[in-house]
């Protein structure tokens, strides 16, 4: 798992969005923070459109095991 330290200037990435099993993340689900944990912001491109594994709530700093 890939995550922030406080660190790092670009902040992270919490999902801004409640999320169910198997929902595809959208380009206004991830936001970035700071400080935060979480992926840093420069992977955005990669996670939209991908799936999530499990369901999460808003705020929830994402991950790769988040991804399907």
């Amino acid at each position: 798992m890939i995550s922030c330290t406080r660190t790092e200037p670009d902040g992270c990435a919490p999902l801004a969005a409640d999320y169910d099993h198997r929902e595809v993340i959208t380009p206004n689900a991830v936001r970035s923070v700071r400080p935060g944990f979480g992926l840093p912001p420069k992977h955005y491109d990669t996670v939209v459109g991908k799936r999530i594994k499990h369901d999460v709530i808003a705020g929830t700093p994402l991950a790769w095991d988040l991804l399907a």
